[in-house]
Protein backbone atom coordinates (compact mmCIF):
# COMPACT_ATOMS: atom_id res chain seq x y z
CA UNK A 1 0.00 0.00 0.00
CA UNK A 2 1.07 3.32 -0.64
CA UNK A 3 -0.30 7.26 -1.82
CA UNK A 4 0.69 9.53 -3.52
CA UNK A 5 -0.84 12.94 -4.81
CA UNK A 6 -3.60 12.81 -7.03
CA UNK A 7 -3.16 13.94 -10.51
CA UNK A 8 -5.45 16.91 -11.61
CA UNK A 9 -7.41 14.20 -13.73
CA UNK A 10 -7.69 11.89 -11.03
CA UNK A 11 -8.80 14.92 -9.04
CA UNK A 12 -12.35 15.10 -11.46
CA UNK A 13 -13.34 11.90 -10.94
CA UNK A 14 -12.78 11.84 -7.01
CA UNK A 15 -14.67 14.91 -6.84
CA UNK A 16 -17.90 13.91 -8.50
CA UNK A 17 -17.66 9.73 -7.00
CA UNK A 18 -16.73 11.22 -3.22
CA UNK A 19 -19.59 14.13 -3.40
CA UNK A 20 -21.90 11.04 -5.01
CA UNK A 21 -21.09 8.66 -2.12
CA UNK A 22 -21.36 11.25 0.68
CA UNK A 23 -24.70 12.36 -0.90
CA UNK A 24 -25.95 9.15 -0.90
CA UNK A 25 -25.06 8.79 3.20
CA UNK A 26 -26.43 12.52 3.87
CA UNK A 27 -29.60 11.54 2.23
CA UNK A 28 -29.66 8.44 4.02
CA UNK A 29 -28.74 9.77 7.59
CA UNK A 30 -31.55 12.86 7.43
CA UNK A 31 -34.05 10.45 5.43
CA UNK A 32 -34.26 13.00 2.25
CA UNK A 33 -33.58 11.82 -1.18
CA UNK A 34 -30.52 11.13 -2.62
CA UNK A 35 -30.66 14.19 -4.80
CA UNK A 36 -31.12 16.20 -1.95
CA UNK A 37 -27.79 15.02 -0.39
CA UNK A 38 -25.96 15.39 -3.43
CA UNK A 39 -27.01 19.20 -3.43
CA UNK A 40 -26.42 19.63 0.01
CA UNK A 41 -22.95 17.69 -0.24
CA UNK A 42 -21.76 19.73 -3.06
CA UNK A 43 -22.93 23.06 -0.82
CA UNK A 44 -20.91 21.62 1.80
CA UNK A 45 -17.73 21.46 -0.50
CA UNK A 46 -17.80 24.36 -2.19
CA UNK A 47 -17.09 25.82 1.56
CA UNK A 48 -15.14 23.31 2.77
CA UNK A 49 -12.71 24.08 -0.47
CA UNK A 50 -12.53 27.78 0.31
CA UNK A 51 -9.24 28.96 1.07
CA UNK A 52 -9.15 29.69 4.81
CA UNK A 53 -5.84 31.16 6.27
CA UNK A 54 -3.71 28.37 8.13
CA UNK A 55 -5.37 25.26 6.13
CA UNK A 56 -4.25 22.59 3.63
CA UNK A 57 -6.01 20.15 1.61
CA UNK A 58 -4.27 16.96 0.94
CA UNK A 59 -5.74 14.85 -1.99
CA UNK A 60 -3.65 11.30 -2.39
CA UNK A 61 -4.92 8.31 -4.65
CA UNK A 62 -3.99 4.81 -2.97
CA UNK A 63 -2.19 2.62 -4.62
CA UNK A 64 -2.14 -1.32 -4.13
CA UNK A 65 0.39 -3.31 -6.34
CA UNK A 66 0.87 -1.08 -8.84
CA UNK A 67 -3.05 -0.36 -8.97
CA UNK A 68 -5.63 2.57 -8.09
CA UNK A 69 -7.74 1.47 -5.50
CA UNK A 70 -9.03 4.56 -3.55
CA UNK A 71 -8.67 7.61 -1.77
CA UNK A 72 -8.19 9.71 0.64
CA UNK A 73 -8.61 13.41 1.54
CA UNK A 74 -7.79 15.18 4.53
CA UNK A 75 -7.37 18.91 5.76
CA UNK A 76 -4.79 20.34 8.24
CA UNK A 77 -5.44 23.41 9.88
CA UNK A 78 -3.73 25.85 12.41
CA UNK A 79 -4.78 25.37 16.05
CA UNK A 80 -3.18 27.75 18.31
CA UNK A 81 0.44 26.25 18.15
CA UNK A 82 -0.87 22.94 17.34
CA UNK A 83 -1.65 21.45 13.59
CA UNK A 84 -4.68 19.41 13.52
CA UNK A 85 -5.51 17.46 10.71
CA UNK A 86 -9.03 16.31 9.83
CA UNK A 87 -10.15 13.50 7.25
CA UNK A 88 -12.73 14.61 4.69
CA UNK A 89 -13.06 11.29 2.95
CA UNK A 90 -10.81 7.86 2.53
CA UNK A 91 -12.21 5.48 0.12
CA UNK A 92 -11.41 1.85 -0.89
CA UNK A 93 -12.72 0.53 -4.28
CA UNK A 94 -15.08 -2.81 -3.27
CA UNK A 95 -12.54 -4.99 -4.80
CA UNK A 96 -9.67 -4.20 -2.65
CA UNK A 97 -12.11 -4.23 0.90
CA UNK A 98 -11.52 -6.88 3.45
CA UNK A 99 -7.91 -6.94 3.33
CA UNK A 100 -6.90 -5.08 5.95
CA UNK A 101 -6.02 -1.61 3.34
CA UNK A 102 -8.39 0.29 5.39
CA UNK A 103 -5.81 -0.04 8.40
CA UNK A 104 -3.00 0.00 6.82
CA UNK A 105 -3.96 3.26 4.59
CA UNK A 106 -4.97 4.97 8.01
CA UNK A 107 -1.47 3.85 9.69
CA UNK A 108 0.22 5.35 6.50
CA UNK A 109 -1.67 8.45 7.11
CA UNK A 110 -0.86 8.55 10.60
CA UNK A 111 3.26 8.50 9.54
CA UNK A 112 2.72 11.36 6.78
CA UNK A 113 0.96 13.44 9.67
CA UNK A 114 3.69 13.00 11.73
CA UNK A 115 6.13 14.16 9.23
CA UNK A 116 4.06 17.18 8.91
CA UNK A 117 4.12 18.12 12.40
CA UNK A 118 0.88 17.32 12.96
CA UNK A 119 -0.34 16.35 16.56
CA UNK A 120 -4.02 15.07 16.55
CA UNK A 121 -6.20 13.81 13.55
CA UNK A 122 -9.94 13.73 13.55
CA UNK A 123 -12.80 12.82 11.44
CA UNK A 124 -16.55 12.16 11.36
CA UNK A 125 -18.64 8.97 10.75
CA UNK A 126 -21.86 8.17 10.01
CA UNK A 127 -23.79 6.16 12.53
CA UNK A 128 -24.75 3.67 10.56
CA UNK A 129 -21.24 3.21 9.18
CA UNK A 130 -20.34 0.12 11.60
CA UNK A 131 -17.75 -1.29 9.36
CA UNK A 132 -15.57 2.19 9.64
CA UNK A 133 -16.58 2.88 13.01
CA UNK A 134 -15.07 -0.77 13.91
CA UNK A 135 -11.94 0.70 12.12
CA UNK A 136 -11.81 3.55 13.79
CA UNK A 137 -12.34 2.09 17.08
CA UNK A 138 -9.60 -0.56 16.31
CA UNK A 139 -6.51 2.45 15.41
CA UNK A 140 -7.52 4.14 18.66
CA UNK A 141 -9.76 6.94 17.60
CA UNK A 142 -12.05 8.08 20.50
CA UNK A 143 -15.80 9.21 20.11
CA UNK A 144 -15.63 13.00 20.56
CA UNK A 145 -19.46 13.47 20.55
CA UNK A 146 -22.50 12.06 19.31
CA UNK A 147 -25.83 12.54 17.71
CA UNK A 148 -29.10 11.55 18.41
CA UNK A 149 -33.18 11.48 17.11
CA UNK A 150 -35.83 9.56 18.12
CA UNK A 151 -38.15 8.94 15.30
CA UNK A 152 -41.72 10.30 16.29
Amino acid sequence: MNFIKMSDEEFKIFQKRSMESYGKDIARNREISEEEGIKLAHEQEEDILKPKEGETHYFFTLIENEKKCGWLWVNSKEVGARKDFFIYDIFLEEEFRGRGLGEKAMSMLEDKVKELKGSRIGLHVFGFNERAIKLYKKMGYETTNIGMRKKL
